[in-house]
Parts: structure tokens; sequence; C-alpha cells
């Protein structure tokens, strides 16, 4: 995952190109992964990732634990 934009520096009012360059960002991809990762921040953004795959393993199993159910 690229690097998100700190929104608590662009809050306090450091410019788009000025965060852009100390990211190593084109303002076209700050603004890309600022609109895609929905305001959060990297924290944010790796407790969900972690959520999301933790809930698909869980999915498995459960999927898995079904079938055998079913075949039984």
């Amino acid at each position: 995952m690229e690097g998100l934009p700190n929104q608590n520096e662009q809050e306090v009012g450091l410019l788009t190109a000025g965060l852009c360059g100390k990211q190593g960002l084109g303002p076209a991809m700050h603004y890309t992964v600022k609109a895609r990762n929905g305001g959060m921040d990297q924290f944010d953004a790796n407790h969900l990732k972690q959520f999301d795959d933790r809930s698909g393993t869980l999915k498995r199993l459960v999927a898995d634990a079904l079938f055998d159910n079913v075949v039984l």
C-alpha cells in the first residue's frame, strides 16, 4: 500500500505540494490515495486490512464447516 496522506499535517496548513514533496507522491496520486481511503490514516488502513484478512479466513472456515455438514 502506498503511503497515505498525513491529514494532520494537511489540516494544520501544510500545502498539498509541500506534503507531496515530503512523501514522494505527485499531487494526482495524493488525491487518488486520499479518495480511495476515505480519510483514513495509515494506522486505520492497516487495521482495516487486518480485519478484512481475518474476516476472509473466518468465512472460509465457516464455509468448510458447512460443506462438511452437508457431505455428512
